[in-house]
């Protein structure tokens, strides 16, 4: 009788063990807003301990995105709802459900921009932010983003895009790059330029392929030419991949076939040593 007593036990203990939900937040002293920029955005981030973190970002032309990235194994693309909330001072109220979103495993909740902005209101209003979803081990997760010290920190958001440079697809939908005479290596100024072009595919959509075309001077045999271009766009297209670019990449080479001057000067010589990275929407 005994044993079965504790196997009871056991189990009740089981069952309300797996039925607490599982809560992140922040306490009221560790919540705080940081900003961060890079070339074309710049973003408000909230740490959730034990969780992951937040962002309300930016773009230079005015659009808004709010992303909650999760520790891995944190969320595995679960359908989230996600909802503005009472603040836990502020009158009880119904949660104001934004938007229900089904994501993929280990990559961020990304809200739409109409939502995003429906975010910032609520929290400029004071209110939270709640994610919840199901979980293998708990009824439900729960994520809380804090809007304590927002409203001070949007003011620096602000601030910050206003001095973000302008970007338009026809600023970018032509890229050109040189090498030096021979080689295949990017150089210093190139890295910068293709660096630049990175930036503005993972802010900007819209891009659906990217073509990188080779070419060099008439220096050696046509047909080193043309592996010598074929080298030179796979170079800039791995390292736009490697710059975290996941649009597909086509590479051609024309080899010494196309010149855009002549190959009569060292300078001629050095206009036609290029990769041309082209955009297409």
């Amino acid at each position: 009788m005994r044993s079965l007593f504790c196997l009871l036990l056991f189990f009740v203990g089981v069952t309300a063990v797996r039925a607490q939900a599982l809560d992140f937040g922040n306490a009221m002293a560790q919540t705080q807003w940081r900003l961060e920029h890079g070339r074309f955005t710049c973003r408000l981030v909230q740490d959730i301990a034990d969780y992951g973190s937040a962002e309300l970002v930016q773009r230079g032309d005015g659009r808004l995105s709010f992303r909650v990235h999760a520790m891995p194994g944190l969320y595995v693309g679960q359908l989230t709802r996600v909802a503005l909330v009472p603040a836990p001072w502020q009158p009880s109220g119904a949660p104001q459900v934004l938007t229900l979103h089904s994501g993929a495993a280990d990559r961020p909740v990304s809200l739409t921009e109409d939502a995003a902005r429906q975010v910032m209101l609520g929290f400029q209003a004071g209110r939270f932010v709640d994610f919840s979803y199901p979980a293998d081990s708990a009824p439900h997760v729960r994520v809380r983003v804090s809007s304590l010290g927002f409203r001070a920190a949007l003011g620096k958001l602000q601030k910050c895009v206003s001095k973000l440079p302008s970007a338009s697809f026809s600023d970018y939908a032509k890229t050109t790059v040189y090498f030096a005479s021979g080689s295949s290596r990017l150089g210093k100024s190139a890295r910068e330029r293709i660096e630049r072009l990175a930036g503005y595919l993972k802010t900007y959509g819209g891009v659906r392929l990217i073509i990188a075309v080779g070419n060099t001077d008439n220096v050696g045999f046509a047909t080193f030419n043309y592996r010598l271009g074929e080298r030179r766009a796979r170079s800039v297209a791995d390292f736009l991949r490697a710059q975290g670019v996941r649009l597909p990449i086509r590479v051609r080479s024309y080899g010494e076939s196309r010149p855009v001057d002549l190959n009569n000067t060292a300078a001629g010589r050095a206009h036609n040593r290029r990769v041309t990275v082209t955009l297409e929407r």
